[in-house]
């Protein structure tokens, strides 16, 4: 019996060996570095309704949205916001004016990766303004609605089944894959979204909807590496989940409150090209949205097709000694 478990010992210390031999030969880690990283996306949260007669499309008063991220071994933070300088953020004459912020927190520990985010969008257009405007032209003054405003808080969390695929080399640049490797990634997403026309005149009517989206998805990510630093990765994410809706309608006799439960299914397809060297690295992706649910207890369809995509530019700086000296004391408490 004792020569038995001694010699399951030593063929787990051997696996473990080469495991740990194989992550070090797919997988570089420049974690002990800073991270700053400055990318520039199209996905706005433009808001629809269609009806059939009255049909509402809603836009911000911007092209893209720029964000700041900064990383440091398990944890990355970013800020959200809109440049006004970069073309089609500043139409403020015929689109009215619209502010944009929001926060994200990320954090990995070992196969698993969450994240965390909150962003808040204000004042919106109505793209089909010819609809309701008689003799509308290009160039003409749109409908304008400062006071609707848009607040997301959402939570992603990912396992990854292949510890010779890196997360951070695709999420937060902090590890550099060395050679070609894909995962399964089972996760979970809840996303509380609230749009609320907060500006309504006195005597008239508003509304304001609560949505909170739970999912369950089953997705599939590869990072093919080609040389000299370059890499190209594709990634198909299914999902179903509930969507749970209350919406209130402010009118001048009271308040009407109402909710519905629907099934939800989500679609996700994520393409995009990068490259690495010790110190810079840059990317570009596409990234590809589909959502679909039946209103419940109605034969409304809704549905939400998107398509935006994604620039970055990064740098990777030496760290100071406290800052590493400070986070290594947290990662030990972490592990205990």
């Amino acid at each position: 019996m004792l020569l038995t478990l001694a010699q399951k010992d030593s063929i787990a210390q051997h696996f473990k060996k080469q495991d740990s031999s194989s992550i070090k030969h797919s997988i570089e880690s420049f974690r002990n570095k800073i991270h700053f990283t400055l990318s520039q996306n199209t996905d706005n949260e433009n808001l629809s309704q269609t009806t059939g007669q009255n049909n509402f499309h809603l836009s911000p008063n911007n092209s893209s949205i720029s964000k700041l991220s900064f990383s440091y071994q398990f944890i990355s933070f970013s800020i959200r916001f809109i440049p006004k300088f970069i073309p089609g953020n500043n139409d403020v004459a015929t689109k009215g004016n619209t502010i944009s912020h929001g926060l994200g927190l990320n954090y990995n520990y070992k196969n698993w990766y969450s994240q965390m985010s909150y962003h808040k969008t204000s004042g919106y257009y109505l793209e089909n303004s010819s609809d309701f405007v008689a003799g509308w032209q290009p160039g003409d003054k749109y409908l304008q609605l400062p006071d609707i405003t848009y607040k997301e808080y959402q939570l992603n969390l990912f396992y990854r089944s292949n510890a010779l695929f890196s997360f951070n080399a695709l999420l937060n640049q902090t590890e550099r894959q060395l050679k070609s490797a894909g995962t399964w990634l089972p996760g979970i997403s809840i996303r509380n979204y609230i749009i609320d026309n907060q500006g309504a005149t006195p005597g008239t009517s508003s509304q304001r909807s609560n949505n909170i989206e739970g999912l369950l998805s089953a997705g599939y990510q590869y990072t093919a590496v080609m040389n000299k630093g370059w890499f190209g990765s594709l990634g198909f994410i299914p999902a179903m989940g509930l969507l749970n809706v209350k919406i209130t309608t402010r009118l001048p006799s009271g308040d009407i409150h109402s909710s519905e439960k629907n099934t939800v299914y989500r679609l996700r397809g994520i393409g995009g090209i990068g490259y690495q060297s010790n110190k810079w690295y840059a990317g570009c992706y596409a990234n590809w949205n589909y959502l679909s649910y039946k209103q419940e207890n109605s034969s409304v369809q809704n549905s939400e097709d998107k398509f935006s995509y994604q620039f970055y530019l990064g740098i990777r700086l030496k760290s100071p000694k406290l800052l590493e000296s400070k986070t290594n004391d947290v990662k030990h408490l972490i592990e205990k």
